[in-house]
């Protein structure tokens, strides 16, 4: 209503004044146009990337469920299953820092932190020995992408 106005008075007559009002109404509209651009590209750019890491989190879990495990009765799994899925694991969280260290410095800091290692003990259980600290450390950088993933807006 106030740029029509502006615009009503700019062909009426010829006043500088009307033409700086005209200006300045002109930038405000930019300005708040720039804004709710830029909220709307980075909600779409967040959003995008929280579904590359709810993937890269369910292949985390997905690893976590098939670590190689002797229940009672069984022999322990080979050297071999172990090395195997412990080179799984490194090729996983080195993809993951890749992707975080692409998003933020302060992401990449998140997941790499260690809260003190909340941890199932449970689940240590039926692992040999040899696994206990490459699945500590994987059930540390799933919380911290866990964490990461429901605070977006800080991280991403």
């Amino acid at each position: 209503m106030i740029v029509a106005d502006t615009l009503r008075r700019a062909f009426q007559r010829h006043d500088a004044f009307d033409y700086t009002m005209l200006i300045v109404e002109v930038l405000v509209l930019a300005l708040i146009g720039g804004e709710i651009a830029y909220h709307i590209v980075r909600s779409f750019k967040i959003r995008r990337r929280k579904k590359r890491l709810l993937d890269d989190l369910r292949k985390g879990q997905l690893l976590l469920a098939k670590a190689p495990r002797s229940p009672i009765g069984r022999e322990h799994p080979s050297r071999e299953e172990m090395d195997a899925w412990i080179q799984l694991v490194h090729v996983w969280t080195i993809d993951t820092e890749r992707r975080l260290r692409s998003y933020s410095t302060e992401a990449l800091a998140a997941f790499i932190h260690d809260p003190g290692a909340i941890l199932t003990p449970v689940a240590l259980n039926d692992l040999h020995s040899y696994q206990h600290g490459t699945y500590i450390s994987l059930q540390r950088y799933l919380n911290n992408l866990r964490d990461i993933i429901e605070k977006s807006d800080v991280y991403l």
